[in-house]
This record gives structure tokens, sequence and C-alpha cells, in this order.
């Protein structure tokens, strides 16, 4: 298992492919085998992504930090720019602005159970979302500034207790209980049907020669390793330094327990400093 691990997961998998180890130059496309590249790059994208969803909803904020501390590398490898600098800024948070106190509570307030379920777990935010779709639900097209105030003092403080009142109605009365979204497809089917295909294609089996064409003059594209790009921006040098800068965070004034120290508004303003910049991520500046 550990093998195998390592195989998808290693740093350089497929930037080992790409590039000769000896010169340091890219391969010849026609000497790659690029389904093989490809394949791997989707299955390491799709293990990280199913191993999140299953840490949200066991509540398992630790396994949460470590898909965060692998999505960061692949969000600067890739062309966006809200989502990097996020990142970019949680990894600081972790590593060197909070406090272990600081990052512990980050760990016990990042989910919520509201259903008490085993396997209910969801990101806080998601669950804000609910509580303000509740919300807008319940406004009355005639409403005005006094219900206002009852809707945002009174009701919004009570949505969850409202629901739990709706379901009991629902069993007292033996009513259907339709629910109040959409039900979730069964995608078992779907993935095994696209498993099947791509074991009889032999995509994830290295071919000696490589595979570069379909053998109807049709060339395979190749696939960016976000990973592997990422992790070059970082060691770089430049990405960090650009976040230090425009971070609203005194680094000479950071303690040893990670405490951290938050410029004044005035000052803040004065260095000229704008955290909503872009970072020229577009245009590879960085």
């Amino acid at each position: 298992m550990k093998e195998l691990v390592e195989d998808v997961f290693g740093m350089g998998t497929v930037a080992a492919l790409r590039v000769d180890p000896e010169t340091g130059s890219a391969r010849p496309k026609e000497q790659r085998d690029l389904v093989y590249e490809n394949s791997m790059l989707l299955l390491q994208h799709a293990l990280a992504y199913m191993d999140y969803i299953h840490a949200v909803r066991r509540g398992d904020p630790a396994r949460i930090m470590k898909v965060l501390e692998m999505w960061t590398p692949q969000l600067l490898g890739s062309r966006l720019v809200n989502y990097p600098t996020e990142m970019v800024h949680m990894m600081a948070c972790f590593k060197k602005m909070w406090s272990p106190e600081m990052t512990e509570m980050w760990m016990q307030t990042c989910l919520v159970n509201p259903s008490g379920r085993h396997g209910g777990w969801m990101p806080a935010d998601l669950f804000g979302e609910y509580v303000v779709r509740e919300n807008k639900d319940k406004i009355h097209p005639g409403a005005n500034a006094h219900t206002y105030d009852h809707l945002r003092e009174i009701v919004a403080r009570q949505v969850m207790s409202i629901r739990d009142v709706k379901h009991v109605m629902f069993n007292e009365c033996n009513a259907t209980n339709y629910g109040a979204h959409s039900q979730l497809m069964n995608i078992t089917r779907d993935v095994d049907y696209v498993r099947k295909i791509l074991c009889d294609e032999s995509m994830y089996t290295k071919v000696p020669g490589g595979r570069f064409d379909g053998g109807l003059g049709e060339v395979f594209s190749e696939v960016n390793d976000l990973y592997t790009l990422g992790v070059r921006k970082v060691l770089s040098g430049q990405a960090i330094e650009r976040y230090m800068t425009r971070a609203r965070c005194n680094w000479d004034q950071v303690g040893a327990q990670g405490s951290e120290v938050v410029m004044e508004d005035a000052e803040y303003e004065e260095a000229g400093l704008n955290m909503v910049d872009d970072w020229d991520v577009l245009n590879g500046d960085y």
C-alpha cells in the first residue's frame, strides 16, 4: 500500500516521466506515454477530492488540513487568482501566524453536524448558506421594517428548531415528507462504467514506446501537472514573498507561539498594501 501511494502521490511522479533527469530537458512526446501520464493526474485529483469528501462527512479536520496542504500547490499551479490567494493565507495561518490554541479552535469549529447523524458533518459555511436560504424563504412579499426585525432577531435564531418541529409534525400526522431539496442520484453504476472503460483501454498501464497519438493523426494533448507547477512557484519564493508583503501582519513581531500582530488600518493604507489586488497569476508574474 505504501508503494502504491508513493507511485500515485509521490512528488514528481509525473514530472519524472516528462523530464529527462540527466539533461533536465523535456522528453520528446514521441518517447512518452501521454495517456498514462494524464491518467495518473486524473487519479491524483480524484483520490484527493474523495479523501476530502470523506474527511468532511466523518468530521476529521486533521485529514482536511492534509488535503488543503496538497491543494495549495495545485491551485498555485493553476490560472486561478482568488483560491490560490486564500490557500496561501490559510497555510500561513496554520504554519506561522496562528498559535496552537487558535489552530485547535479552527479544527473544532470548521465543521458542524446539524443532524447529529454519523456521516452528517458539513463545512460551517455550507451550513450558514442553508440558514440563509431558510430565512430568505420566510420573507413575506409584504414585509416591512418591523417584520424584518422579527425575522432577524427571533426566527433566524431558531431555524434548526423550526425544522425539527416540522419533522415531528410530519411524523405525528403520518404525512409524506418530500424533503426540501432534490434527491441525489446514485452514481455507483456511472463510476463503475467509467472504471471499466479506463481499465479496458489500459489507461493505467505504462506502454513501452509510449502513446502520443490515437493512430489516426490525432495527437494526444498534455494535461498540466498543477502540483509540480505549484511547487516550483513555492520553491522560487516569489509567491510567499508576495504574500508576506501584502499580508496584514507584522512579521517581525510574530511571537514564538505564532501569535498574530496585525497592522493598524492607518499603517496598512500608508504602506499602500491591498490584499485584493491581482497577483498577476494570469501573466505568470509570481
